[in-house]
């Protein structure tokens, strides 16, 4: 280009020289610059154009030779559209939240009007209650007086009635007592010799069931009426029988039952027997136990034999032999009769217990059946006499310590609402009893009949045989073969030969005629003699 000033054309080698010159050698350049910029601004124009959301790519199709002014301003006015409609939408939705939250705002007003009327109606109702309350409680001393009265009147006519029923209990209780025959014994000197009778027969202890012989080696149980000694099984039998007797009097007058049930003799039952304690108060109609070897093998007897078996098994408290001889010929049918005495011996135990009498915590007190026996009746005693000391007092107040001790005979039973021995007081009465269960006293009682059959230091001679070794000659060296060689008589008629030894008689215990058999106790070797 020419400059207008100097008209002077230039080059890259010629140089401008004044302003105009300098303007039209950039004037190229800067028509250069401007033509980028504008295609700059097109390509960000359509590139926004694709990248704005909502075209669907319609506007990506396009040339870059469209009317993008066209197009931009139907799109803003599309949007416009779109965004005047949603608006609309909007305002229905605020319309209508609007219209519900006024419905809402009276809603609360009704409920704020409910609430006050509520208030307002429990205020004064509580008023009136309080005013009630206060009539209530100036009125309760008029109205429970006459109630108190007469629930201390119905207790005391209850308690009145209670005692006259322990009252009766004692007394036809102590009477049975009398009427059977319970007695102590003493001895020439009026000291108690430690053994007790009942129905005419002493009362042997279970550790003595084996042997009938005192501490004075002589036969504590008494003679018949032809002035004979009893058989000590039978005595025992009758014993046993007295004291289930006595105990079936004694628990129907009570009103009690006792833990392991006690069957007397009734029709087919011809003698006593007795259940363990989780057997008993389960069945009815119990078969007499006979032993397994007397049933037949016919299979009809098969089948009743196995009915029985599922029925529980009475202990029965009857002998048909010595002691001794039943525990060698009959192991099991020992350890059942075992078992049956100990628990009779644990029902009077525990009837003891029961009734007030808390002496009995050891084995050697439970197998005493005589002392427990004699303690009852003492109670009965005392509390017939506790009993007519009382009507001599004057009737007390309810204030008063009650009229019943605590446990005393006749006062707990099965039979009564308050004292009951199945409720919570009878529970507390045995709670702290030490032989609360038989199991361990009555492998005591057998292990102790065992060892004193098996260890017994006892012969039985006839009294003819021991007469016969006293006076029998040694003359040739020959001793009678019918007499007994206990001692140190003998011994010197066997010499140094012979150790001190004890034979049973060649005699038989069937042979030897009833009341002439004797016992006799070997002394230790080295002492020497009879006793």
């Amino acid at each position: 280009m020419d400059c207008n000033i100097c008209a002077r054309s230039f080059d890259r080698s010629r140089k401008p020289l004044c302003t105009t010159c300098a303007q039209v050698s950039v004037y190229e350049p800067r028509i250069r610059q401007v033509t980028g910029l504008l295609e700059r601004e097109n390509y960000h124009t359509h590139s926004e154009a694709i990248v704005r959301p909502g075209n669907d790519g319609v506007l990506a199709a396009l040339s870059q030779d469209a009317d993008w002014d066209a197009i931009t301003n139907a799109v803003k006015k599309h949007s416009s559209e779109r965004a005047q409609a949603e608006q609309e939408r909007v305002e229905a939705r605020i319309a209508a939240i609007t219209e519900q939250a006024d419905s809402l705002r009276k809603q609360m007003e009704d409920y704020r009007s409910y609430i006050r009327d509520v208030k307002r109606k429990n205020e004064e109702r509580r008023q009136e209650i309080t005013t009630e309350q206060k009539e209530l409680a100036s009125r309760r001393p008029q109205v429970l007086t006459p109630v108190e009265s007469a629930q201390q009147k119905a207790a005391h006519r209850a308690e009145r009635v209670h005692t006259k029923t322990v009252d009766a209990r004692a007394y036809i209780c102590r009477h049975s007592s009398s009427l059977n025959g319970v007695h102590q014994l003493r001895d020439i000197h009026g000291k108690h010799t430690g053994r007790y009778q009942l129905n005419g027969l002493v009362l042997p202890n279970l550790k003595e069931l084996n042997s009938p012989v005192d501490d004075a080696g002589g036969f504590p149980y008494g003679k018949g009426s032809d002035g004979t000694n009893f058989e000590h099984h039978a005595h025992v039998n009758a014993c046993l029988d007295n004291v289930c007797h006595l105990l079936g009097v004694w628990c129907h007058y009570l009103s009690i039952r006792l833990p392991a049930e006690i069957i007397l003799p009734h029709s087919d039952f011809p003698h006593s027997a007795i259940l363990p304690e989780k057997s008993s108060y389960k069945a009815t109609n119990l078969p007499y136990p006979t032993p397994l070897a007397s049933h037949p093998s016919s299979p009809s007897a098969s089948r009743l034999l196995q009915e029985q078996r599922n029925l529980p098994r009475p202990r029965l408290l009857h002998l048909d032999r010595p002691l001794s001889r039943l525990a060698k010929e009959d192991p099991k049918t020992f350890g059942l009769f075992v078992e049956g005495t100990m628990l009779l011996a644990w029902d009077v135990a525990w009837l003891c217990r029961s009734q007030g009498i808390a002496t009995i915590n050891t084995f050697d007190e439970i197998c005493d059946i005589g002392r427990n026996i004699w303690l009852l009746s003492l109670a009965q005693q005392k509390e017939g006499s506790r009993r007519v000391r009382e009507r001599d007092r004057k009737s007390r107040s309810s204030t008063d310590e009650p009229l019943h001790p605590a446990a005393a005979f006749g006062m707990f039973s099965h039979g009564n609402l308050g004292h009951s021995l199945a409720g919570h007081e009878g529970a507390a009465l045995l709670a702290d009893w030490r032989l609360s269960q038989p199991h361990r006293p009555i492998d005591k009682l057998r292990n102790h009949l065992l060892t004193d059959i098996t260890g017994a230091e006892w012969d039985v001679l006839d009294e003819e045989d021991y007469a016969d070794s006293q006076n029998a000659g040694v003359d040739g060296g020959e001793i009678a073969a019918s007499t007994v060689l206990v001692g140190g008589a003998q011994r010197r008629a066997l010499g140094d030969q012979h150790p001190a030894m004890s034979v049973m008689s060649v005699a038989s215990h069937a042979e030897r005629p009833r009341g002439e058999s004797g016992w006799m106790k070997v002394r230790d070797r080295g002492a020497g003699g009879v006793t």
